[in-house]
């Protein structure tokens, strides 16, 4: 007993460890994308400051300017000339780390993906292509699209996907055994035979303990409803 306990008491040291080093990494992770937000959004203002200037200047009579003060009208033409400079490099700068940053969401997403699907393997016997399909009929059934089914990387919603998946089949199954039960003849008592016949939840009990399949579980079902 003593050594069972040291063990679970290591064990859950270990997956205390575990949880605390995945939030920490969690932690760093938001804060990062926090401060990456925050640059994209001081970039996107300087643009917009940028892009109004540069369209007071597009808006600027230009003849006019030169006919008052030539100096000064060529001051602000090489002032305008500079901005545009300015500008181009800024929204090159700006439209690189924008698609660097979806290069990492969509590396992030992949990741995350792959993980799911160890997880969902890992944990549900058989699991592939099959229940894979059955999961994403049960999530259009409740109505989510196939966009937001896509972006779905996370093993528990998965999970409850999964188990939403099961429980159309089953009830899939249940109707047609019910409709088979419904269809079938009765028996003919055999000459001789006295005492009350089983009732058909009797029956279909007896069918699922000898039998102990999916079938005889939605027959029984049916017949106690």
């Amino acid at each position: 007993e003593l050594k069972a306990g040291h063990l679970r008491h290591a064990d859950y040291t270990q997956k205390t460890q575990q949880l605390a080093e995945e939030r920490k990494q969690a932690a760093a992770q938001i804060a990062q994308q926090f401060q990456q937000a925050q640059e994209f959004a001081k970039e996107q203002a300087q643009l917009m400051n940028i892009q109004e200037r540069l369209n007071l200047f597009a808006k600027a009579d230009w003849n006019a300017l030169y006919q008052q003060d030539a100096a000064e009208a060529g001051r602000l033409q090489a002032q305008w000339m500079q901005l545009q400079e300015q500008g181009r490099a800024m929204s090159q700068s700006y439209q690189a780390k924008l698609q660097q940053r979806e290069a990492e969401r969509a590396q992030q997403f992949q990741r995350a993906s792959q993980e799911a699907l160890q997880t969902l393997q890992r944990d549900i016997p058989g699991f592939g292509a099959e229940q894979l399909k059955a999961m994403r009929e049960a999530g259009v059934a409740h109505g989510f699209s196939d966009e937001e089914l896509a972006q779905v990387a996370d093993a528990r919603t998965l999970k409850v996907l999964h188990e939403a998946a099961q429980w159309r089949a089953l009830q899939a199954q249940k109707s047609v055994v019910q409709k088979k039960v419904q269809a079938a003849p009765p028996k003919a008592t055999k000459p001789g035979a006295t005492g009350v016949p089983p009732s058909k939840s009797e029956a279909a009990w007896k069918q699922l303990n000898a039998r102990r399949d999916v079938d005889s579980l939605a027959a029984f079902l049916a017949a106690s409803e």
